[in-house]
This record gives structure tokens, sequence and C-alpha cells, in this order.
């Protein structure tokens, strides 16, 4: 049996979002991209994933700027815009809701600014 071309599954609609985390939202892109209206898309996608596609794309930003600012290489800023969004203080509200604390915490248990250097008693200076 042959499957449309057209066919999708919701893991393929998730690679694209994520593919596109830094782009704007536009559901009725999305579903152009798959073939479908704007109503069916996110009824599949949430049958599948258990998300609509706004919930599961914030997730995913929100995954990967936890992933940058793990790695000390970002600030919250630089984060912020690297995911897809514009304000600072919109991100950190869903940050927070969705990571638990904001992003700046979260990046400093990660790194702190004075790193502490602990020496052997038996190594001369």
């Amino acid at each position: 049996m042959a499957i449309s071309p057209h066919r999708f599954t919701g893991e393929a609609e998730a690679g694209l979002l994520r593919a596109r985390l830094a782009e704007p939202f536009e559901l009725a892109a999305l579903a152009a991209a798959f073939h479908v209206s704007g109503r069916t898309m996110p009824r599949r996608l949430k049958s599948e994933t258990g998300q609509t596609p706004l919930g599961y794309l914030q997730g995913e930003r929100i995954n990967m700027a936890k992933r940058l600012l793990e790695s000390g290489g970002f600030t919250v800023a630089q984060a912020t815009g690297r995911v897809g969004y514009l304000d600072v203080a919109t991100f950190s509200t869903l940050f927070r809701r969705l990571a638990g604390q904001s992003p700046a915490q979260y990046r400093s248990s990660f790194h702190s600014r004075v790193q502490p250097c602990y020496l052997p008693d038996h190594v001369a200076i």
C-alpha cells in the first residue's frame, strides 16, 4: 500500500517545529506545509503528542534555551533571541512557568560568578 506523500505524523510536525524554533510561529504556514487545514493540523498533533503546536513549540524553545544557558556561552538576552523571542520579559515569564525558575537562576545554577579554587595543603604556591 502506497502512503501519500502528504501524510504526516505528530513526529513529522514536531520535527518541523524543532527545525524552525527561532522563526515566528504561524499555524497556517505549518498546516500548509502538510497540506491540511489550520483546524486539522492542531487536532492531529494533539492526538499524537498530547500538545498543541504552540505548546510543543514553547516547550522546545525552553529546552533549547536551557541548553544554551547551561553552556555558559550565552546571556539570558542572547538565549532569548536565539530561540525566537524578541522580548526578554515575555521569555522569562514563560521560562519561569515551564522550568520553575527564572532563566538567570537557571543559568547561575550551572555557572557561578566566582569559581572557588581549592588546593591541597601540600601544594606550594
